[in-house]
């Protein structure tokens, strides 16, 4: 007797489909053979330190929510311009080479405040232009910075905090 080619046909792709649900069934593994550590560390970021620059409030934009902030510059320490911060929020953190460098801000009455900084490399540097900052207790006048008006402004820069 002569095999019906048609029942021959589906009985190979009953068993295709039965191969494809037993191979769906188990998840295979697959194994990586690299392993995965912490992003990489970029050379230029072992050296990089924070300004964060706290300016005057100039105004409000259209809402109560929309207080604008005096900008500032960044200067190197032979006086060139490298950045222009818009500081909107007034307090933007930018980062920097570890290294000394000027930052000048508007101040009230129209005049311009120039004070030197110091960035350390992994550390904060901050600058308390707007008059609201109220040191830590333990800080005494000697390790603290004063602007014209006789606020703090910072604190002092020393051997032991700056050692560049």
């Amino acid at each position: 007797m002569k095999r019906n080619p048609c029942v021959f046909a589906s009985g190979k792709a009953g068993v295709f489909v039965i191969g494809l649900m037993v191979g769906c069934a188990a998840p295979r593994l697959v194994q990586i053979p690299q392993s995965i550590g912490p992003a990489p560390i970029v050379l230029s970021s072992l050296n990089t330190g924070r300004l964060v620059v706290y300016t005057e409030e100039i105004g409000s934009g259209s809402g109560d929510d929309m207080i604008n902030h005096e900008p500032y510059t960044v200067l190197d320490s032979s006086g060139r311009l490298l950045k222009k911060i818009d500081n909107r929020w007034g307090d933007e953190v930018v980062s920097l080479q570890a290294g000394r460098y000027f930052v000048r801000a508007g101040a009230s009455g129209g005049g311009v405040i120039a004070i030197e900084v110091q960035i350390v490399a992994g550390r904060t540097t901050e600058v308390h232009l707007d008059g609201k900052w109220t040191p830590e207790t333990s800080s005494t006048a000697a390790t603290l910075v004063f602007g014209p008006d006789g606020s703090p402004v910072g604190y002092q820069c020393t051997p032991i905090t700056c050692p560049y």
